[in-house]
């Protein structure tokens, strides 16, 4: 009773902040993708970058704060097609409440994840006070939808309902693209119904707006994405792109050395990955959560452009730590670990969200070190998942 009452306190103090700070009009990502059908549906080549109709379209629906280019699959504007003919700040505040469901259901499965082990308060705490949660809610980005598809994948491949996980991992990967390496996870494990299932689901939802959009846009599509994988984003900010963490880290450096050392990081970040991931002679559940958590982080430390609010994703490899480091009075280091990243993500987003940043003194949000905390975090989290799975491993030697 005392784990429901404080539950429901927490979920009415976070709304109350979630509801202070949001304002329709700054919900700039869901308007893309309101503009997006809107364009789509009227016939505009949304793709083509050259002609931007989005820009025409927002003045003319009279949004003033938006992207001027869509990047993303054409499902994401699918999603929004029911909300194109709502006025758009109703439509903005729609929005919100299916992003807020989801983030219940994704907090539903972490704590069924966790089970006995971590407290439920504790795990809806550090879950509503994410400070990346409310960098996406507020901006009406699709990332809390992601969240749902990824701790519904992560929850089917525990309870090892495969063909589950493969359906959750087309979605989410329909949904941004980064989720399709639990794909790659599924074929690892020989799981091959799952990523049959997977890769049927993503060829159908994909190809579902064929009769809609045309196959004239589609082939638009498949040249802006290839343009992408190949795409140098310079943005200086608060984006986890590898080149600003690493310059953040070693300092200026050229651009050569830059992709060398990235090329590098990748490789070596997913041959290690790879290698503890590796089917094993046990099929423990706790394998299974650490190897999801740890493909999880792999993603924002191979993805070249990984903006804040995408790090709402780590409470997937934040939650397995906890599972991990809870109960066990020998792992005091582990539990410090997961929780000096998840304050230095939140103060991060506190500095460069916020008011805060501009009542600092201007050395302080300057230095150049703030940039590098997304990536010193997550190759943090990361490292600890890994040492975990490969002591593990030495246990179950890898087949």
């Amino acid at each position: 009773m005392m784990k429901l009452a404080l539950n429901a306190l927490l979920f009415f103090f976070f709304g109350l902040v979630l509801l202070s700070f949001f304002d329709p009009r700054q919900s700039v990502d869901f308007y893309t993708y309101y503009l997006a059908s809107k364009a789509f549906s009227e016939g505009h080549p949304v793709y083509d970058f050259n002609v931007k109709p989005i820009t025409n379209l927002a003045r003319r629906e009279g949004i003033e704060h938006h992207a001027d280019l869509y990047y993303y699959p054409p499902l994401t504007a699918q999603l929004v097609r029911p909300l194109q003919d709502i006025p758009p700040r109703r439509a903005a505040e729609i929005w919100l409440g299916v992003s807020v469901v989801a983030v219940c259901f994704s907090l539903f499965l972490f704590i069924r994840i966790a089970g006995d082990t971590v407290p439920s308060p504790v795990l809806t705490f550090l879950t509503l006070g994410f400070v990346p949660l409310y960098s996406s809610l507020l901006g009406g980005q699709v990332n809390p939808l992601l969240l749902g598809t990824m701790a519904f994948t992560f929850d089917a491949i525990r309870r090892g309902r495969m063909v589950s996980a493969g359906l959750g991992a087309a979605i989410g990967g329909l949904l941004k693209y980064i989720a399709l390496i639990y794909l790659l996870y599924l074929l690892v494990q020989r799981q091959w119904k799952a990523l049959a299932m997977g890769l049927a689901v993503t060829i159908v939802l994909f190809f579902s707006a064929l009769p809609w959009l045309g196959i004239e846009t589609y082939l638009t599509f498949f040249s802006m994405f290839s343009k992408m994988l190949y795409w140098n984003h310079d943005t200086v900010g608060v984006n986890l792109a590898f080149a600003q963490g690493i310059q953040a880290i070693l300092g200026p450096l050229d651009s050569e050395w830059l992709r060398l050392i990235r090329l590098l990081f990748t490789a070596s970040i997913l041959l290690l990955t790879l290698r503890v991931c590796w089917p094993t002679e046990t099929q423990e559940t706790e394998f299974t959560e650490l190897e999801f958590a740890l493909c999880t982080t792999t993603i924002l430390l191979i993805t070249p452009i990984v903006w804040y609010h995408l790090l709402l994703v780590l409470l997937i490899p934040l939650v397995v730590l906890l599972k991990q480091a809870w109960p066990e009075p020998q792992r005091p280091l582990l539990l410090a670990l997961a929780g000096l990243g998840y304050l230095a993500l939140n103060g991060y987003g506190v500095l460069f969200y916020t008011r805060l940043g501009t009542w600092l003194p201007a050395w302080v949000p300057g230095m150049a070190f703030w940039n590098g905390i997304p990536l010193l975090v997550s190759l943090l989290w990361w490292g600890c998942l890994w040492i975990l799975l490969f002591q593990k491993n030495v246990r179950y030697p890898v087949c």
